[in-house]
Order: structure tokens, then sequence, then C-alpha cells
């Protein structure tokens, strides 16, 4: 499934695509955010912090997630 993530980062609102086989954790979404928006490399480690309080002191917010699309289901060889 192809997610749409849309967050603000310096007073700017962003989006980025998550690509996951099932509805994305949290975790999964805050640290896919907070890496996009630094390039790999967030100012606050995580180190055992809460997820919001991570992101609030990496000056992000998340604001939605969407699904854009489902994968399509495997067919078995041979049939249309």
């Amino acid at each position: 499934m192809h997610w749409l993530v849309t967050y603000r980062f310096a007073g700017d609102n962003h989006a980025l695509t998550m690509r996951s086989q099932n509805i994305p954790s949290l975790k999964a979404i805050a640290f896919k955010t907070v890496m996009t928006a630094y390039n790999e490399a967030p100012p606050v480690p995580l180190d055992g912090m809460p997820l919001e309080q991570w992101m609030r002191e990496c000056g992000i917010e998340l604001i939605d997630v969407t699904l854009q699309r489902r994968n399509r289901p495997h067919r078995a060889v041979g049939t249309p």
C-alpha cells in the first residue's frame, strides 16, 4: 500500500510517500518523517524518548496519513 504522510516542518507543510504491506505503525511514520526532514541526521536522538516528544523536539508535527493506493492482489500464474 502507498501512504501519503503530510507534516509541518519549519513553518511549511511537506508530504512524503511511504510503502507498507499493512497500516504503518506510528513509530514507522515518525521515524520516516524525521529522517526525511533532516536528511537522515535528526538533531535529537530518539534514545527511548516518547515518539510525540521526539517529534516535537525535532520541530515536526504530523498532520495526516492517507491511503493513496492499495497493492493489487497477487494472481496465480496463467490466470487472466
